[in-house]
């Protein structure tokens, strides 16, 4: 696996952000997001680009089981909530690329967005019996034509909690971007951030 240096900076999210803005500025096309541990910093960093109203149309931020059953529809939280989902790190990591996978689903065509990226993980090491899925995030990107691309990716930091935060809304970013200029490929990659 391919390790990433383990520092991101804000300037690099900022970058990352102002690249897919002018890359979907320039397609005219729109963005909806959903976020899980990142807490709305992916949002936040689309935001701060000029004329973000122009290509960012929405997001959400569901962190936790009771937000999700709040907010979403029962088929979409049917995802998150797969018998057993903690019964082992592979099992947890799975549920994770599938409930991220139904949520770019879910703000692509809730928002009205040519295209949904969805991101969630665990943004520190678990303990216990998950403790071997270490810190890591799941990304799915929903295409205008709905097909929907995954990656994984781990973090080299499993202890950096607002790094890691970081680190993930970079590469959610960053993924799109390459998603994009790839014409919307259709191969899972696992990484290592």
């Amino acid at each position: 696996m391919d390790t990433c240096p383990p520092a991101v900076t804000l300037n690099d999210g900022a970058a990352a952000a102002i690249d897919l803005g002018q890359l979907l500025l320039s397609r005219g096309e729109t963005i909806a997001v959903s976020e899980a541990t990142t807490g709305g910093f992916t949002n936040a960093l689309l935001q701060a680009v000029p004329n973000a109203s122009r290509f960012s149309v929405g997001a959400i931020t569901v962190y936790s089981g009771t937000a999700a059953k709040a907010l979403l529809p029962e088929a979409v939280t049917r995802a998150l909530f797969i018998k057993g989902y903690t019964s082992s790190s592979s099992v947890y990591r799975a549920s994770k690329v599938k409930w991220v996978t139904e949520m770019a689903r879910h703000v692509r065509e809730r928002f009205g967005a040519d295209w949904g990226i969805a991101e969630s993980g665990a943004v520190t090491q678990i303990g216990g019996r998950l403790a071997a899925a270490g810190a890591f995030t799941a990304l799915a990107v929903c295409g205008p034509d709905g097909t929907v691309v995954t990656r994984l990716f781990d973090s080299p930091t499993p202890h950096d909690r607002l790094g890691n935060m970081l680190r993930y809304s970079t590469a959610q970013l960053q993924f799109l971007k390459e998603v994009i200029e790839d014409g919307g490929g259709a191969d899972r990659v696992k990484a290592r951030l």
